[in-house]
Parts: C-alpha cells; structure tokens; sequence
C-alpha cells in the first residue's frame, strides 16, 4: 500500500488505520485461535502498516498517523471482551508511537498540538 502511494504521489502525508474485526464470544468461552485472529487484524494489522508508512511519512516533514480505535475501548460491554480489549490495546499504541515520534499526528496544521492522545468522538456515548 505505501510503495503504491509512493509510485503514485511520490510521497505519503497521512495514514489512517480503520480496520477492524468483531467477535462476538463471552470472555469466558473464547478459544486462543480467536484471540490470536482478533489480535492479528485489529493490533498487529495497525502497527504493519505504521511501521511500513512511517519512513515515508517522516521523510514528507508532515507526516500524520490517525489510528481510528473505539468508543468501546474505554469501557466494556458483554459479548465483546475481544473486539473491546485489542481496541484499548490500539489506544496504548497510539500512545507509545506518538512518544516515539511526537512531530507527526492528526493530519492538519490547526491539529499539530494534538499527538498522543484518546479523543473521545462518540456522541457521548461513552457516558451512558
């Protein structure tokens, strides 16, 4: 995906990881093979694609990294212990990365004071 953008716009300014796989097993029942799935697209799937955009978006001086996780990822719900826990652990890596490479994150000027955060755009869901 980054050498197609590269080959084609010659350069890479935002990436944005909004992939995601549900499941839909009781904490209790869930069997290893689904978690490593879960684990697999919505956290390892996430940070492939950070490490694979991020020489091209250091190297375009604005380089953005918008890692799109869940409401869900900070409070919990029956039926989703998975989905739910790797898009927290989505959240932790956000964190991590945007420490690791403070100048980028969320792909605006207006934005630029922004990095390493949880926003919260939920329509307030998250409170009920």
């Amino acid at each position: 995906m980054v050498r197609q953008c590269l080959d084609r716009w010659q350069r890479v300014d935002v990436l944005a990881n909004n992939a995601a796989m549900r499941n839909y097993t009781a904490a209790a029942e869930v069997a290893p093979d689904e978690w490593q799935a879960m684990v697999a697209v919505n956290l390892v799937g996430m940070s492939n694609y950070c490490k694979e955009a991020l020489p091209a978006l250091r190297q375009s001086g604005k380089g953005s990294v918008v890692n799109v996780s869940s409401c869900y990822a900070v409070t919990g719900r029956k039926g989703m212990a998975l989905y739910d826990a790797t898009k927290a652990a989505q959240l932790a890596f956000t964190r991590s990365l945007a420490f690791e490479e403070a100048p980028l994150w969320m792909a605006s000027d207006e934005a630029s004071f922004i990095t390493g955060t949880t926003l919260l755009v939920d329509g307030g869901l998250h409170i009920m």
